[in-house]
């Protein structure tokens, strides 16, 4: 027999929430590009180079987030340092284009603690013809 009952479910309507941002190259990078790794509580999507704002000091003035890629809950973002010393870190905004699976926005941004030194002397400049010119 069958006890009447109906399926129940569940409605989702907890804000997803960043957890860490860090590093994934070495300090004193050789080529002027670093990486960060931003990891969350639970699967996200929607993630864009303009949900970052660069944290830049010295005389860094022309670092650019290039590219986010990744999935789920681990995202991996691509940043061009420029050829200045200075320290180079991320911050992740919360403009609620970023939303968990079910859509509910992010509950907030996140300060970045992880941060590059770059020494503009050990950079190796990188040209799409391979020459300085």
């Amino acid at each position: 027999g069958t006890s009447g009952e109906q399926g129940a479910f569940v409605v989702d309507r907890i804000a997803p929430l960043p957890v860490s941002i860090g590093n994934l190259d070495a300090d004193l990078p050789t080529i002027p590009f670093v990486r960060f790794e931003i990891v969350f509580d639970e699967a996200v999507q929607g993630l864009d180079p303009s949900d970052f704002s660069l944290v830049m000091g010295g005389d860094i003035v022309d670092a650019l987030v290039i590219d986010v890629t990744g999935g789920g809950t681990t995202w991996e973002v691509l940043v061009y340092t420029g050829l200045d010393s200075g320290t180079l870190g991320i911050d992740l905004l919360d403009d609620d284009s970023i939303s968990d699976l079910a859509t509910n926005p992010l509950g907030n941004g996140l300060a970045g603690t992880a941060s590059y030194t770059i020494d503009a002397s050990q950079l190796i400049p990188l040209f799409k013809d391979g020459f300085e010119n």
